[in-house]
């Protein structure tokens, strides 16, 4: 940065970054360490998809998220005067570009960028397979490449888990003894060879005195076998350390060590019957009190959670991050902290008989009040100059409040520069954000919660006093494992779940041990059974599959950005990123070849669909599919509503019958946007009045789509699947002809040759035989042929090998029409109706921790559709085809849609207070009806943070 910073005024660097808490933090470390004049624009500025400070094409430092980038590289408006100038893209935590969901735009990011990137992650599972993607593609753009890896952590971490008693302990306080009944056993790493494991993964890593412990291990077992003895005397630490002379041992001495430990170790797991004479043996010695640690039940673990964060405390292992994966258990794990704390706090005051004279004595000051005010205005009637010469020391009662928490009942920290007052003024700040009385009160005894559907104001504001040490005590979901500055000196691992991954167990555990400060970090894993932590220990790290980058929809956002820049040199590096490499994706082996053929086909079907002209010009309807790029192919299938007259018949009863209008609205666009499946029990004859709950205002079941809205999306999806069915003939024909099908897609067995290939049998078989191009050979024995086709899900499976069609390139429309027998949740529309939270939870069986974020997103895609239309009325009025300047609207995308005050009439904004010339009615009346449904439902959705 500083580099960029220095070379010119006009050179810039990216910083990407995949959530908005990293993002601020980075933006936070920038402010503070650069400063720099400029004629015009900023030293660095900030862009996610609902937060923007200063411009983002006129800083020089810009930090942002994966998807603002992109829209950025794939805008006409940028492409001839931003991009050129960009220096450097770092790529913080680049391991996501392997997340199902959004892993692909950090694969067009690599694709696009027209300058060096800097890719940072500390959990990569094949680190060298991606890195020698990464060097093709930037080698293919003329620059250098290096891999830099450092596989060794500054300090070490040892891991823990706890004890639990079966009756329930009182708390008593911080100053108490923890309860001998809850305490830590020490997890040797090398105990995970009980689990039977003959492959010890690279980052369990042995400190001095588990490379000892394994050596004396080890030692036993040998005694049996003198050829073992023999090799493990090599090892004895005074003859291998010999060559120091006496000095003192340093990491690197430690770490040889440690690796002929292990390459002895592994020698020995290949042997026949190792587990039996050689690893359990091993494995037991070294799991000495692991017998203690029972499975409990949730309430045992609940109840003795204050005791193990009270022992961290006691042996200064604090500040800690409680991960949990479950939002709605992270709130009730902070509350049942705060409660054993007030509770503890409570019994003490009342049996403590110092406590009770202090605040007799406070309360004796306080009743004195009036008349210290009387005395005090006396005196200064009487000396007025005197009075303002001295000052009246202040009182400890004055100070004192019995409400504040006592020390010794708090987690706080007592050593940072935050104020009492300064606290009381965040506190107040946050009333007004509809921040939960709760989360204030643990906030005041060092407690927090963290996790995305939390209070923005919140989070922000425990992220900072964590770091001063303010707060020592954070229970969070995964939000806090993506690299954001929070180092703690403890990692907790609070109860089991599914989403406790190999990934996700490196990632939170790292966040212990803070360089600089502590030399040893812990992991602790609380309430999990003993073979599930061996399992997660020694797991590896998946490797990174990436995705296929290349959409129907960015196809067609890609022939904007040549055209609309009239084929800028960056437009043209972008396209060319796409269809010259050697290998597109880091998915597959997808060759130039089928990527040419794949966009050929994608483009035809665009032209189909009249999204673009035979110029390669996008046509009117291009803003709302590139606004809604994310959803596709739920963008697409909104364009045939939209063009098929669907959704002007819903709307045109906007203005008769409102009410109905945009309840019916709603249920396409949860269709489209928020799809849930229910389970199938509810799909039987009369299940929902058995299994809604009584009087429940939801109605649960998703109304189905009207017949000409499915008809409408069954004739696209035909569309569609015949298009992309040539496309997988012409390739077929063309390129894979002569390649023979013969291996079994499973076995991988090769059957060629086997038998007489010209006895009558075999001839008789070739000549009756029905001739396939895209589908197997073994597939097609069952009668199934290229033309039986149905659906694109059958085209994906069946296809032959070397044809690989990726489901999630293809805009099908299988899973929004085949609902094979289930139902579709209603809970949007439900609480479009009623605005209530409790129905989704009870009856739409909607998980409380996920409500929020769900709203949100739909909430989102009204405020983007609204945008795209606004584009899309704007081009309608100027040209019949679309100007690129109007188009070039999508890092906007949530600037549009806001509440613009009482208007003249019914839906109409600032933007467009009258119906424009040019518009049709029905046009005017789909924008209307889409403002109207927006206001409402943010209106209530305002109501449920507030």
């Amino acid at each position: 940065m500083e580099q960029v910073l220095r070379e010119s005024d006009d050179g810039v660097l990216v910083y990407v970054a995949p959530t908005k808490p990293l993002v601020t933090q980075i933006v936070a470390e920038i402010s503070a360490r650069f400063e720099k004049a400029l004629k015009s624009g900023t030293v660095w500025a900030a862009h996610t998809r609902d937060w923007r400070v200063y411009e983002p094409h006129r800083c020089q430092i810009l930090v942002t998220v994966p998807e603002i980038l992109a829209i950025m590289l794939l805008s006409p408006a940028l492409a001839t005067k931003w991009v050129p100038r960009l220096r450097w893209i770092v790529l913080d935590e680049i391991h996501t570009i392997g997340q199902q969901e959004g892993g692909a735009v950090w694969e067009q990011l690599i694709l696009f960028a027209p300058c060096p990137i800097i890719g940072l992650s500390a959990t990569i599972g094949n680190p060298e397979e991606f890195s020698k993607w990464l060097e093709s593609v930037q080698e293919h753009h003329g620059l250098k490449y290096t891999l830099i890896q450092h596989k060794h952590r500054y300090s070490h971490l040892r891991k823990f888990t706890y004890t639990m008693s079966k009756k329930p302990i009182e708390f008593k306080g911080l100053l108490s003894e923890p309860p001998a009944a809850v305490h830590p056993i020490y997890i040797h790493p090398m105990s995970v060879l009980l689990s039977g494991t003959r492959i010890i993964p690279d980052d369990l890593a042995l400190e001095s005195g588990d490379c000892l412990t394994l050596f004396q291990a080890m030692l036993k077992v040998a005694g049996q076998f003198p050829e073992k003895q023999e090799q493990l005397a090599k090892l004895e630490p005074r003859k291998f350390f010999a060559q120091s002379h006496g000095r003192l041992l340093n990491q690197r001495d430690v770490l040889d060590y440690e690796a002929e430990l292990k390459s002895l170790l592994a020698s020995w797991s290949k042997e026949p019957e190792a587990y039996d004479k050689v690893l359990r043996p091993i494995g037991e010695a070294l799991s000495q009190g692991h017998g203690e640690c029972e499975t409990m039940s949730d309430e045992a673990r609940k109840s003795n959670l204050i005791h193990v964060v009270h022992d961290l405390q006691k042996r200064d292992n604090l500040p800690a991050i409680l991960f949990n994966f479950d939002r709605q258990d992270c709130e009730l794990i902070a509350r049942r902290l705060l409660k054993e704390l007030k509770t503890a706090e409570t019994a003490w005051k009342k049996s403590s008989p110092q406590w009770q004279s202090k605040h007799e004595e406070w309360k004796a000051w306080v009743a004195a009040s009036k008349h210290r005010q009387r005395a005090s205005a006396r005196t200064k009637k009487t000396k007025p100059k005197q009075d303002a010469i001295s000052a009246e020391a202040k009182s400890w009662e004055e100070t004192f409040d019995p409400e504040d928490p006592l020390p010794e009942f708090s987690f706080a920290g007592t050593r940072s520069s935050y104020s009492k007052a300064e606290l009381q003024q965040d506190i107040e700040d946050l009333k007004w954000a509809g921040v939960p009385r709760w989360a204030m009160d643990a906030l005041k005894v060092g407690i927090a919660v963290h996790h995305a559907g939390m209070n923005r104001k919140y989070r922000t504001l425990i992220e900072s006093l964590f770091r001063i040490g303010f707060v020592r005590v954070v229970i969070a979901t995964g939000t806090l494992a993506l690299g954001i500055n929070m180092p703690v000196k403890t990692s907790v691992f609070v109860g089991d779940s599914v989403h406790l991954t190999a990934l996700t167990y490196r990632q939170c555990a790292g966040r212990a041990g803070r360089r600089g400060i502590d030399l040893l970090g812990n992991v602790v894993f609380y309430g999990i059974p003993m073979k599930r932590i061996h399992r997660i220990m020694t797991s590896k790290v998946p490797p990174l599959a990436g995705n296929m980058p290349l959409t129907t929809t960015l196809s067609l956002r890609l022939c904007n950005l040549l055209y609309a820049s009239q084929q800028a040199p960056s437009a043209a590096h972008a396209i060319n990123s796409v269809l010259r490499l050697p290998q597109l994706s880091l998915a597959s082996n997808i060759v130039r070849d089928e990527v040419l053929h794949h966009f050929r086909f994608s483009i035809d079907y665009l032209r189909r669909t009249n999204l673009l002209s035979v110029k390669g010009e996008p046509l009117i309807m291009f803003p709302l599919v590139a606004h809604l790029y994310h959803t596709e192919p739920s963008n697409l299938a909104l364009v045939a509503l939209l063009q098929g007259g669907v959704l002007h018949r819903i709307c045109a009863s906007i203005d008769l019958n409102s009410i109905d209008t945009k309840r019916n609205l709603v249920a396409v666009l949860s269709h489209l946007f928020s799809r849930r499946l229910l389970p199938r029990l509810y799909s039987g004859e009369g299940a929902l009045e058995r299994l809604r709950p009584p009087k429940s205002p939801s109605r649960v079941i998703l109304p189905p789509l009207s017949p000409d809205a499915h008809l409408t999306l069954s004739e696209h999806n035909d569309l569609i699947l015949k298009t992309f069915r040539s496309y997988a003939r012409s390739y077929a024909t063309q390129y894979l002809s002569g390649s023979p099908d013969d291996t079994l897609p499973l076995s991988k067995e090769n059957l060629s040759g086997t038998g007489d290939q010209d006895s009558p049998f075999m001839l008789t078989l070739r000549s009756t035989a029905v001739e396939v191009a895209t589908t197997s050979s073994f597939v097609a024995n069952s009668g199934v042929t290229d033309s039986s086709m149905r659906t694109l899900t059958d085209l994906v499976r069946t296809a032959r090998p070397g044809l690989h069609l990726d489901q999630n390139a293809i805009p099908g429309l299988d899973d929004l029409l085949a609902l094979d027998g289930r139902v579709v949740n209603g809970y949007i529309l439900d609480y479009f109706i009623h605005g209530q939270v409790r129905p989704l939870v009870e009856a739409n069986l909607v998980r409380q921790s996920d409500i929020w974020a769900s709203l949100q997103d739909f909430s989102i895609a009204l405020a983007t559709l609204q945008t795209g239309l606004e584009h899309y009325i704007k081009a309608t009025r100027t040209a019949p085809n679309l100007d690129s300047k109007s188009s070039d609207g999508e890092d906007d995308e949530l600037d549009g849609g806001q509440d613009e005050g009482d208007t003249l009439e019914p839906g109409a904004t600032s933007i467009f207070p009258v119906k424009p010339t040019g518009i049709t009615d029905g046009d005017w009346k789909v924008y209307r009806a889409i403002v109207l449904t927006k206001r409402e439902f943010d209106e209530k959705f305002k109501a449920m943070g507030a």
